[in-house]
């Protein structure tokens, strides 16, 4: 499961949300999101079933096994911040992650990461 499956399942399972509703909270745009949902219905993560309020929309929900493997995921997390951050007490660590979610949070410096100038561009598989 990928950073990005884990945010969109954690913030899928408590409530029933469209997949723009679902987005938003995860802070993707909409293409990013289909295809994202596309995948995860592939894995059998979650399913797409059409909202009962909007035609065009579609609600999100966790399948058993995406409820499965969000818990699986949420203790290797859980492990792996008792690794890192254990050697702090918890008046550090609430200090450290509080400045971290301000850095990287909304409206935080490192909240939007530009994309590399003149990054070196790869070329097509269908270019050869």
């Amino acid at each position: 499961m990928s950073p990005r499956d884990y945010c969109v399942l954690s913030k899928a399972a408590p409530a029933a949300l469209t997949q723009g509703e679902l987005a938003e909270r995860a802070l993707m745009d909409k293409t990013t999101m289909v295809v994202t949902l596309d995948r995860m219905e592939r894995d059998g993560l979650a399913r797409r079933t059409p909202s009962p309020t909007d035609r065009r929309a579609r609600i999100v929900e966790v399948t058993d096994t995406g409820t499965g493997a969000l818990r699986d995921a949420a203790a290797i997390i859980d492990g792996l911040y008792a690794d890192v951050l254990g050697t702090l007490s918890p008046e550090q660590r609430e200090v450290f992650l509080d400045a971290m979610v301000a850095l990287v949070g909304p409206g935080g410096p490192l909240a939007v990461v530009d994309p590399t100038p003149n990054a070196p561009r790869r070329r097509s598989s269908r270019a050869v």
